[in-house]
């Protein structure tokens, strides 16, 4: 005997309710209500309520350390000059380059990606093709490693370096 199309539905509908409440997350639990006993520490001196659990904030780094950017959330060297924050969108190193320079960045990851794109001075991509540099496991490789065996011609540059979820973009230029 075969079921009407309604019944079918029903039981699809059926089915789906109870298997989403099967995935229903827990109400809340209440905080247990504060005491009004004063509260102490193991010693059994009094505890300051007004600054109890309050963390002090972490001392900020010097205003020259590049990682302090959101365009530079690691330090990136090239030629062993370091890129310094520009603005929000990119460091910068004022000096060129060579074409072979070394590059290098603070953080360790399995996998960094690098993508340089010819660009105006003030960081605006001029092409759609990258050059495009892989570092396996370490932190150091050099501008005429890339995969295409492509070579940076006189100019300038802006490049992005992805490692472990976080991206530098600097600003350069090659002589």
């Amino acid at each position: 005997m075969r079921f009407p199309k309604i019944f079918a539905a029903a039981l699809c509908t059926m089915f789906f309710l109870s298997a989403c409440s099967l995935f229903k997350s827990e109400p809340e639990k209440q905080n247990p209500p504060v005491s009004a006993a004063p509260q102490t520490k193991p010693d059994n001196t009094p505890v300051n309520l007004a600054t109890a659990g309050v963390q002090k904030p972490l001392a900020a780094e010097p205003k020259n350390n590049p990682a302090i950017s959101p365009a530079l959330p690691f330090a990136v060297m090239l030629a062993g000059k370091s890129a310094v924050p520009h603005n929000d969108s990119y460091g910068i190193i004022a000096d060129p380059v060579p074409a072979n320079a070394e590059l290098s960045i603070d953080i360790k990851s399995d996998l960094v990606i690098i993508n340089a794109f010819p660009s105006d001075e003030n960081g605006k991509e001029l092409s759609v093709k990258p050059i495009i540099i892989l570092i396996n496991k370490g932190s150091k490789s050099s501008l005429d490693k890339a995969l295409d065996h492509k070579k940076f011609t006189p100019g300038t540059y802006i490049m992005s370096i992805n490692a472990n979820d976080k991206t530098s973009r600097v600003l350069f230029s090659v002589n």
